[in-house]
């Protein structure tokens, strides 16, 4: 199940910073669960990145095969972007004579 609240997703990266700072015995599994979930669900590798406490985002990369729609999703923004900044000029077009 997924945090529904940044509250909820606060509370569970504190955890896991807390397991992890203790030096408790955490599955690597519930990490990777917690991150794959995160990218599967649209979720920026950047916040992922922040989230898992990552330093380097290369750590953060391992996750990334898990969105095979970020390309897309990233062409269709920058589609949006461009179809919202340009406007179709239609010039008239004069009529032959016969």
């Amino acid at each position: 199940m997924l945090p529904r609240t940044m509250e909820e997703l606060d509370a569970i990266r504190d955890e896991c910073r807390s397991m992890v700072t203790k030096r408790a015995s955490i599955s690597a599994g519930v990490v990777v669960i917690f991150a794959s979930h995160l990218v599967m669900n649209g979720v920026d590798l950047m916040t992922v990145k922040e989230l898992l406490g990552h330093k380097d985002i290369k750590m953060t990369m391992r996750y990334a095969h898990l969105s095979p729609d970020h390309k897309r999703i990233a062409v269709q923004k920058l589609e949006s972007a461009y179809k919202a900044e340009t406007k179709v000029i239609e010039l008239p077009i004069a009529e032959k004579q016969l």
